[in-house]
């Protein structure tokens, strides 16, 4: 082993040493965690340890995909170095964005309308977008022959193989169907909060769930899947205990009990794919960050944040935006690190992680900046999640922020991926801002009947006062 690997490999660990040690800090001055912790974590888990291990098991032959990082030993230690950076950046950032430090608990309840009228309200929105994704999909799936034919060419649909926009007019009704996730937090949310509504949230929980499994296998296969089912158990965690650090017990199990589950799934629904080893499995599963880094490191043109500025038009369907050709940072990866073999058809391209975005934009600042800039926007979207809705409600919304926005954005940063995988969040939500609107002028008009008893409820996940 080259002492550029010994170097790297020691800096890694101790990166994420450092970047624990902050967290931890962080979580016993404040009593809770937020997003930006939750994106701390990550980056310093997959630059620091994560690197050392892609090193490692690269150096002792046992990984698959480790050809492309062969040769570039001397920029090794550069990506848990710039790891590191951006984390301290972001503590100072967000500490600046949040200048009176220490937060305690509240039991104020989130919401102003009434309980019974929120959970009818969530009650018929999940309905209502349950129905929307069932007929999207139904549709969408007219011009592959039709749910199984979908599924024989769902492969070479996410490598990009072909252009999708091109062959069904409806394409556009893709995103759709991933309103049933959204309608299932909505049920689970109101199972939990009001037993005298049981059977309809329960009935439209389990259509909403078989509905997601069956879209999400399509979409893009068992991490998507996986982190779905995470994300329901976690959902009910946070419930249960709010967003205290004993929870992260919780999740780091859930976390384990994926990591696990991966391979066997992965043998499953593409047999032969999964390496023999769980070494092997990881190493080449999570070479692509610190390959992708290392190669735009070298880049001597960068983009300038324009794909920051592009990104909502993403939100818009495709046929809106797919003629202005715009370059995505991730096709730009893939033609690089693959050439030649993804014009023949390679299966897969090689998306753009946080770091790799960052270099793209701005170069060695780059990941700094992005980290920072994302930061602050957690930490609006963090207040917005805890204060908004009903306590239940939150939970679920929080537990699928901390996964697949948070969580998975260090592995897949590029804006167009983020907006199209939670397009079903982005818009579910902002029709929960909404629903207020109709549902108040109910609010208070309910019959004198006596309600059954309510469960005790868990911790608040208001965002606490400050105290100095």
């Amino acid at each position: 082993m080259s002492h550029y690997s010994i170097l790297a490999i020691s800096l890694g660990i101790f990166a994420s040493l450092v970047v624990w040690g902050l967290i931890a800090l962080r979580l016993t001055l404040r009593n809770r965690f937020d997003l930006v912790d939750i994106l701390l974590l990550a980056v310093g888990t997959v630059y620091g340890v994560g690197c050392s291990f892609i090193i490692w098991a690269t150096e002792a032959g046992q990984n698959p995909g480790g050809i492309r990082i062969i040769g570039k030993e001397p920029s090794f230690w550069l990506v848990p170095m710039l790891a590191l950076v951006s984390v301290v950046a972001c503590l100072a950032a967000s500490t600046l964005a949040s200048p009176h430090g220490r937060e305690t608990g509240s039991s104020e309840p989130s919401p102003k309308l009434d309980d019974v009228h929120w959970t009818t309200g969530l009650i018929g929105f999940g309905w209502v977008l349950l129905a929307v994704a069932t007929i999207a999909s139904l549709l969408y799936t007219r011009a592959y022959g039709g749910v199984m034919g979908f599924f024989e060419v769902a492969g070479a649909l996410r490598a990009g193989l072909f252009e999708e926009a091109g062959h069904n007019p409806l394409s556009f009704l893709k995103p759709f169907g991933g309103f049933s996730l959204f309608a299932s937090y909505l049920f689970a949310a109101a199972w939990l909060s009001n037993p005298r509504y049981r059977f309809w949230s329960a009935w439209g929980f389990l259509l909403a769930f078989a509905l997601s499994s069956v879209t999400l296998l399509g979409w893009g296969g068992r991490v998507n899947l996986l982190v779905y089912w995470v994300t329901l158990l976690l959902g009910v965690l946070i419930y249960r205990f709010g967003l205290r650090p004993r929870l992260l017990t919780g999740a780091a199990t859930l976390l384990a009990l994926m990591v696990v589950a991966l391979p066997p799934i992965t043998d499953l629904m593409n047999p032969g794919k999964s390496e023999s080893s769980y070494v092997a499995f990881f190493a080449k599963e999570l070479t692509f960050p610190l390959e992708s880094s290392l190669h735009a490191m070298d880049l001597t043109e960068h983009r300038h944040g324009i794909d920051l500025v592009t990104a909502p038009i993403f939100l818009l369907p495709e046929r809106f935006w797919g003629d202005l050709d715009i370059e995505l940072v991730s096709n730009l990866n893939s033609e690089a690190l693959l050439g030649d073999t993804l014009r023949e058809g390679f299966g897969y391209t090689i998306p753009a992680d946080l770091m790799t975005f960052g270099l793209y934009q701005f170069g060695l600042p780059g990941p700094m900046i992005i980290a920072v800039l994302w930061c602050w926007f957690l930490l609006l979207m963090d207040r917005c999640l805890v204060e908004r809705f009903p306590r239940s409600v939150s939970a679920f919304l929080y537990a699928h922020a901390i996964l697949f926005v948070v969580a998975l954005s260090v592995l897949y940063f590029d804006p167009k991926m983020q907006i199209t995988k939670n397009f079903h969040y982005i818009f579910g939500t902002l029709g929960l801002v909404l629903l207020p609107l109709a549902i108040g002028p109910f609010e208070g008009r309910r019959a004198p009947v006596a309600e059954p008893a309510q469960p005790r409820p868990g911790p608040s996940l208001r965002r606490a006062r400050t105290v100095r």
